[in-house]
């Protein structure tokens, strides 16, 4: 009876461990998607990329809706292999994503992570600014929006006036909210 309750625990701690790594995206989509996926690439040569399949990541800019279809303009970020986003500091420029039907605004606003899914079909020609920008346009086939990040990381190590406190503790961000949290 020990033994069952023990392989039963081992079983559901690695059911959760897998399912907290999978990918977002279906992975018959992502052994479609092109391997040598890069904005630089489609860039200088739209035509050879049109009706790839590709899987990116990045942060919504904007959204807009029209009759019967969305668009979402983001700053293209890389991806980790569990499919979040990988550095948010690293981009190679903007993609349109065209999803048909109705993103509400406020929910897929301004700063929120996606992961995508899609098809490229082709460059679209707009404005940064006063600046003419070609983006890179995805047909989305899968589209997941991650929940938002409430973490403050104030840099590792963090000393503070009760010395050392570890690499993710600091007076903003607690994990218990003891006599020394101000």
């Amino acid at each position: 009876m020990v033994f069952r309750w023990k392989s039963l625990l081992v079983a559901l701690i690695l059911a959760g461990l897998a399912s907290g790594c999978a990918h977002p995206i279906s992975s018959s989509l992502r052994d479609q998607a092109n391997p040598d996926f890069s904005l630089e690439r489609i860039m200088q040569r739209p035509e050879h990329f049109k009706g790839e399949k590709v899987v990116l990541g990045g942060i919504i800019v904007q959204t807009r809706n029209y009759n019967g279809w969305s668009e979402v303009e983001i700053i293209q970020v890389p991806l980790t292999w569990t499919g979040r986003l990988g550095d948010r500091d690293e981009s190679s420029g903007r993609v349109i994503l065209r999803y048909e039907g109705f993103l509400e605004p406020e929910i897929y606003s301004k700063d929120r992570e996606v992961t995508v899914g899609g098809t490229v079909t082709g460059v679209k020609t707009g404005t940064i600014d006063k600046a003419e920008y070609k983006y890179v346009v995805v047909k989305v086939e899968e589209l997941r929006l991650w929940e938002k990040s409430e973490y403050v990381y104030y840099g590792y190590p963090y000393y503070g006036y009760w010395g050392y406190w570890g690499p993710y503790y600091s007076p903003a961000w607690s994990y218990r909210r003891g006599p020394f949290y101000w």
